[in-house]
């Protein structure tokens, strides 16, 4: 009872509507997650500026593929927040090795 006030779909969040308008967003996961189902990880697909990553074998919150990930996941943040073609570049390069994971990608992490 105490964490249903922690569920994003209680507080509307996961409505087509509010994925929607929401600030981009990073949803790393991993599809073997003991806590959370990639279909729910897929969710966040719906929003025009999210991006998804399911990574393979790699835990809750992908923490066992971390440091493979952090140069990707800094590279995204750059580019949500300067956006120059320069992060672009550079998060394409970083994200590379991440292809096969990235099942929804931002608009504005294209270069």
């Amino acid at each position: 009872t105490i964490l249903d006030a922690f569920s994003l779909a209680a507080q509307g969040l996961l409505t087509p509507q509010s994925l929607k308008s929401m600030s981009p967003l990073l949803a790393i996961n991993g599809d073997d997650d003991p806590y959370v189902r990639p279909g729910d990880s897929l969710l966040f697909r719906g929003g025009s500026q999210n991006t998804v990553w399911l990574v393979p074998s790699a835990g809750h919150c992908a923490e066992r593929r971390l440091k493979l990930l952090m140069p990707a996941i800094l590279m995204w943040l750059r580019v949500q927040a300067y956006g120059a073609w320069s992060d672009r570049l550079a998060y394409r390069a970083a994200s590379t090795l991440l292809r096969p994971w990235i099942v929804g990608s931002s608009e504005t992490c294209r270069a």
